[in-house]
């Protein structure tokens, strides 16, 4: 009899237990997720006033990239953060749904093309036309360039490749008779997005390594196995999971940079079939890029340039060069990096 009672007794002792274990790990998950709650609810709010964020503007259903502008769209932008208009722009959309460089689809005298490739800092976000990369690029080089913007918001280097591997540049560029050359602007953490681990490329261009080491696509982001679910995703993703998300994207181990070079890479040799004597260089990013990134992209054929052998001082968000309050860069950032282009790539023979 006392032996059962015992038993019963530790049963008991054990379940409050549990009870207070499991209660305990509610409670902390409830207090972590109402700190980035609140965290949520005191940022500034962010919002943009015109059609940039409607179906006038973007084509989310891109067969090849995942999303693109719409052709001859003019997508009007004004972004407001915490009450203050920061920017107020319009981005021109051409015929081939790039954004202009020029204010003719074509020089007519053209014989050398200068491709744009990376995200919004070669798209010109936050900018007017006439004060991005490319089109201050192609007012320095002249008529005899043809300067052709891939860029758009959020890409990353497979939206490159398969820009590449569709046929797309080839078509919109024709054949280039004079040189050609691609200038890349990418962080190593640009690769976070090539892995689908950013929220806003559901359908993306999907890329894996084969058994060589080579990138080879493998369908979109939604064909990946485990992709279906709609558990803890949308307006239903906990904040937590939100900024876990986030930071995801930024931390870059080195079977991720291989995985970086090796995409960068597929598109030198996927493009070199279109064009044999393209000439490949990248602006690096990266305040501090690896060694091991630099090196082994010096070694498939394109040339290394960090930001900071163009512009010493660069920092994220440094006043001089970004736009007030907003992170990307200003007219100012691209007038230097289109004169240093000028002079170490387009003018070097």
């Amino acid at each position: 009899m006392f032996g059962a009672a015992s038993a019963l007794a530790a049963r008991r002792r054990v379940v409050r237990r549990l009870f207070v274990s499991v209660t305990a790990a509610i409670l902390a998950c409830v207090g972590v997720e109402t700190f980035f709650d609140a965290g949520a609810a005191l940022a500034p709010v962010e919002r943009y006033v015109g059609n940039y964020s409607s179906q006038d503007y973007w084509n989310d259903n891109d067969p090849d990239l995942g999303y693109a502008p719409r052709a001859r769209a003019a997508g009007s932008s004004t972004k407001i953060i915490g009450g203050r208009e920061v920017y107020r722009v319009t981005y021109s959309i051409d015929s081939n749904a790039l954004r202009r460089a020029s204010r003719s689809d074509d020089t007519g005298v053209a014989v050398d093309c200068l491709f744009f490739f990376g995200d919004s800092f070669v798209f010109g976000e936050g900018l007017n036309d006439d004060d991005t990369l490319p089109w201050i690029t192609q007012e320095q080089a002249g008529a005899r360039w043809r300067v052709l913007n891939f860029g758009f918001h959020g890409y990353g280097p497979h939206q490159m490749l398969a820009a590449i591997e569709s046929g797309r540049v080839r078509r919109v560029a024709g054949t280039c008779p004079g040189r050609q050359i691609v200038v890349l602007q990418y962080s190593e953490q640009h690769v976070g997005r090539a892995l689908g681990r950013d929220s806003w490329d559901l359908h993306g261009p999907w890329y894996v390594l084969d058994d060589r080491g080579s990138a080879v696509h493998a369908g979109r982001f939604d064909e990946r196995p485990g992709t279906g679910s709609a558990v803890l995703k949308g307006r239903y993703r906990p904040e937590v999971l939100k900024w876990l998300d986030w930071r995801r994207l930024f931390l870059v181990s080195d079977s991720d940079r291989r995985f970086f070079v090796a995409l960068l890479a597929a598109a030198r040799e996927r493009l070199s079939a279109a064009y044999p004597r393209s000439e490949w260089h990248i602006i690096l990013l990266d305040v501090d890029p690896s060694a091991r990134v630099t090196e082994e992209l010096e070694h498939q054929g394109i040339h290394v340039h960090p930001i900071r052998s163009i512009l010493p001082v660069w920092r994220t968000g440094h006043p001089d060069y970004t736009i007030s309050g907003e992170g990307h860069p200003n007219r100012r950032y691209n007038a230097e990096l289109a004169g240093w282009l000028r002079t170490h790539v387009l003018d070097a023979r």
